[in-house]
């Protein structure tokens, strides 16, 4: 059997519309022309030129990495309870969602996983996120502010460097560590409240934030 897995088989096929597979395939399915595993636990590629809403369906239990990737006429995707965690570059350069809700029990946002997705506003992440990958949101021009969950301690570099339309960020009281460049870019941030226990900001953390007009260093940090 050809194992597609894990890898961007069809990256820039931007006119692909479809992908059908024999029914005979003890691998591979399709629905609607998207590809999946043979019982459709796994969404492993939606074509470039789909367009409009997308549900996934609620078998799905994972979705493989580049799996929505530059499925700019996308506008709306509805993920299904199950889903644990959003791996690396699966909304990658979707830019026509402009929200998106992720259900509870997703734990980790990986690297990439919506960097690019231009149109996006809003996002709402549940309280069971607990890591932010690095790039996670890099180039979210239109994102305007998020609210990260209590337990999301970890966020990767360039989490949300790019951003340019950020305005406001809330960062968990228990968080010890920026990373480098996790807010660089940010031109529209205008206030930082540093959380208690941070003890250490990393390089550039917030550099190229031309509006921040005020941030707060608490009793505990280290090393800027």
């Amino acid at each position: 059997s050809v194992d597609i897995r894990g890898r961007s088989v069809f990256s820039e096929c931007a006119s692909l519309k479809e992908i059908e597979v024999d029914e005979n395939n003890n691998t591979y399915s399709s629905d609607k022309g998207s590809l999946y595993n043979k019982n459709k636990s796994l969404i492993i590629k939606v074509p470039q030129k789909y367009s409009g809403d997308f549900v996934i369906p609620s078998t799905v239990k994972n979705i493989e990495s580049y799996c929505f990737e530059c499925c700019n006429d996308i506008t709306n995707i509805t993920i299904p309870n199950g889903i644990t965690f959003i791996d690396d570059y699966t909304f990658s350069e979707c830019k026509g969602i402009k929200s998106i809700e992720l259900p509870e029990g997703v734990t980790e946002l990986k690297k990439y996983a919506f960097s690019n997705c231009t149109s996006l506003v809003k996002i709402t992440l549940p309280n069971t996120v607990t890591k932010i990958g690095g790039y996670a949101f890099y180039e979210c021009k239109a994102l305007t502010k998020i609210r990260i969950p209590s337990k999301a301690l970890d966020i990767g570099e360039y989490a949300f460097s790019g951003c340019t339309s950020l305005e406001q960020i809330n960062l968990p009281n228990k968080m010890s560590k920026i990373n480098d460049y996790t807010f660089s870019g940010c031109i529209s941030l205008r206030d930082v409240s540093i959380p208690e226990n941070m003890i250490e900001i990393g390089q550039n953390a917030f550099s190229g934030c031309t509006k921040l007009e005020k941030i707060n260093f608490p009793s505990k940090l280290r090393s800027v």
